[in-house]
């Protein structure tokens, strides 16, 4: 891989004019915030987010509000500091800490894109060697500050030498047609763009006849994004999907493809886009110059090879959703990398920003040859690729992320060909509980005890409302002016002014206990689930922690208690023990089984027989729970003794307070032969009586 240098000053009129330029951030040095563009909301809307501090601009970056890599460093580096304008230290040491800590989170971000851990790494060697709180903020506000002015000068020098290498390289030809994919404008950086910069440049010659913009699936960067700004900006083109690329090189006569970069190794090979190694292949089978247009930031001097990038691997649901909504089941494998890597040999040149009298040699001590601007590691400077000066001071770890990324086998929780050992994820037998960052939360605790209290007022009301039942007083059938006859037999009693049948209070006492009962599980179970706040065995799945070395280092045993997801996760991932499944399916059954046991009297192997089918199911519901990974044993074993002891007391609590006294209205010959045997409440509650050959009606209080 050889490198397009173009030296010399920049001509003053060159891309000067920014008023047509789409801004992808709004900075003052004054206030303690920043706005950035929201990107996912184009290009149906345009809307600014505020940015007040490192957890804003994380949130912001691994959302993909703002992307690009330039622009990520810049994002990233901001705010840092916004951070530290409202923060107080009382010491250095306890500021360098707090830097190393911001640093190392934002890095985890979006490892791939590398100008980040690149800017947090120039942030920490200047306050190498400082001693005082405001010595080192004022270092660091002015360091971020440069690193952002000089973005946009390097910007304009990258575009010029990527204007000038395709001009002279295609001289012969009156107009170009170009090829690029994904986003490398404006709104990847904070000037005008890498590749896309200068696409637009050779339109601000007439240099271009059209561009071919891919759409970038899954998330559709070149569609949503690429097409405004080449709009934006009066540049002809048309929008391809990624499959076209091989067709439109054939048919179309491609003289140029610009792509950009995310991270560039010591030996040429360049992450980017994933789609772009397709580009290239496709590109040199057509002879079509291939160029990376590369900041200097974007270098990365600690990486030999291209095997060493990190490649993130992205949400399922960017592939499965469109527009919030699943356009194919949500169980659909997927596999999602968010980058690929393109070797060396693919490219014809690769276009940075630095001028050749920039660096000295300093790469004498890694078996290297400077080749004024790049270093370039080997015999071969032309080929084996390049990177920016070097460097003696240690980095900061930005391989945090290693390939031990996600669970290849999750029985046993190995990750990649490491063992993760974390308490909560060792060999699916977790020693203690990890703790979920938020879940405690007072608003969350607050709202259970609401509920809590609310099932508390219910069931006094209901207490109070059986209360005003009458008594009912045995005398003779034929004087009972409360009870209709049909047949001989008992069809209404009546309450004050309404009839109803003898069944109905049975059926009404029997839901509304049940529903205490399931009530009482959910409420109780949601509070142990906050108290625990013990992570599901499936969480490194659907969080893919981009620290994930970090809070899972191998052969250790240690708390989760910091995570940055580069996935969307549910708060449900918090919340594992007790299993909710498996404490409402154990109250469920319990409660029917016991309620069959003492109502179901006929039939005895039909009762035996359901209550069997009824214990099977809910064994089975809680089994699955294990199967999908959403719950250990434990979860389960521990949510259906749970909402087992919670049916049992409603079943000898609610049921017996509620139905406190019977009467028996019996036969005219017992009513004959003792009137007042049963007619005041001392008369025992007695379940047995309940099926009592000579009985014909009850009434409940």
């Amino acid at each position: 891989m050889a490198s397009g240098i173009v030296n010399g000053p920049i001509p003053e009129y060159f891309m000067k004019d920014v008023s047509n330029r789409l801004s992808s951030l709004e900075f003052e040095k004054e206030k303690d915030h920043f706005l950035i563009l929201d990107q996912l909301l184009l290009p149906l809307e345009k809307k600014y987010v505020k940015i007040s501090g490192v957890d804003d601009a994380c949130a912001v970056i691994i959302s993909m509000q703002v992307r690009g890599a330039p622009l990520i460093a810049i994002v990233g580096a901001f705010g840092l500091r916004v951070e530290l304008l409202k923060t107080q230290f009382s010491n250095p040491e306890e500021l360098k800490e707090f830097l190393s800590a911001k640093m190392k989170l934002l890095i985890l971000t979006r490892p791939t894109a590398i100008n980040l851990g690149n800017a947090m790494q120039q942030i920490s060697d200047s306050v190498e060697g400082k001693d005082t709180v405001e010595e080192i903020l004022d270092i660091v506000h002015h360091r971020i500050l440069k690193i952002y002015e000089d973005e946009q000068e390097d910007n304009r020098r990258l575009v010029w030498n990527g204007y000038q290498e395709v001009f002279s390289q295609c001289s012969g030809k009156e107009k170009l047609n170009l090829m690029t994919i994904c986003n490398t404008g404006s709104l990847a950086t904070c000037s005008w763009g890498t590749a896309l910069g200068v696409i637009v440049a050779l339109h601000q010659a007439g240099k271009v006849e059209m561009v071919y913009a891919l759409e970038t699936r899954p998330y559709n960067q070149g569609a949503r994004l690429t097409s405004i700004e080449l709009s934006h900006s009066h540049v002809p083109f048309k929008l391809i999907t990624d499959s076209m690329a091989a067709w439109t090189m054939k048919t179309k006569g491609i003289d140029a493809i610009l792509v950009g970069a995310d991270q560039v190794v010591m030996n040429g090979n360049t992450a980017n886009k994933i789609g772009t190694y397709m580009l290239a292949v496709l590109a040199k089978h057509h002879n079509v110059p291939f160029y990376p247009v590369v900041p200097y930031t974007t270098v990365n001097p600690r990486r030999n090879d291209g095997r060493d990038i990190t490649i993130e691997e992205r949400p399922a649901d960017e592939m499965l959703k469109v527009k919030g909504q699943y356009v194919l089941p949500e169980n659909t494998p997927v596999w999602n990398p968010a980058f690929d890597v393109t070797p060396a040999e693919l490219i014809t040149k690769c276009t940075t920003s630095a001028s050749g009298d920039d660096f000295s040699d300093e790469c004498s001590d890694r078996n290297t040859t400077c080749q004024g601007y790049y270093c370039t590691k080997g015999p071969d400077a032309k080929s084996n690729g390049m990177y920016r000066g070097c460097s003696n001071t240690p980095p900061i770890d930005n391989s945090a992320v290693s390939d031990c990324r996600t669970v290849t086998n999750q029985n046993n929780a190995i990750l990649g060909n490491c063992y993760c050992n974390n308490i909560d994820f060792c060999n699916g037998i977790p020693e203690k509980f990890g703790l979920a960052p938020g879940s405690r939360t007072i608003t969350a605790m607050i709202d259970d005890l609401i509920v809590v209290n609310v099932s508390i007022v219910i069931l006094l009301v209901a207490r109070h409302f059986a209360k005003m039942i009458p008594y009912v007083e045995l005398i003779p059938i034929t004087e009972l002016s409360l009870v209709k006859t049909v047949g001989g037999r008992i069809k209404f009693i009546r309450f004050r002014k309404f009839e109803m049948h003898p069944y109905i209070p049975k059926v009404l006492f029997f839901y509304a206990a049940f529903g205490c009962s399931a009530l009482a599980t959910s409420v109780a179970a949601n509070i142990f689930k906050r108290t625990s706040s013990r992570l599901r065995p499936n969480f490194l799945d659907t969080c893919r922690p981009a620290n994930l070395s970090e809070i899972c280092p191998p052969c250790s045993r240690n708390y989760i208690a910091s995570v940055v997801c580069l996935a969307e996760t549910s708060k449900d991932e918090h919340f594992s023990f007790p299993s909710g499944h498996a404490a409402h399916s154990a109250n469920f059954a319990i409660f029917l089984i016991l309620y069959l046991h003492r109502r179901m009297k006929l039939w005895t192997i039909v009762r035996a027989y359901a209550q069997y089918t009824i214990f099977l199911l809910t064994t089975f519901i809680c089994l699955t729970r294990i199967r999908d990974f959403k719950h250990r044993y434990t979860d389960v074993i521990g949510g259906w003794i749970f909402g087992a002891i919670i049916a049992f007391g409603m079943i000898h609590l609610i049921l017996r307070n509620f139905r406190k006294y019977r009467y028996y209205i019996h036969t005219e010959d017992e009513l004959v032969e003792s009137t007042e045997a049963v007619t005041r409440p001392n008369t025992p509650t007695n379940y047995g009586a309940l099926h009592h050959t000579r009985s014909i009606a009850c009434l409940v209080k």
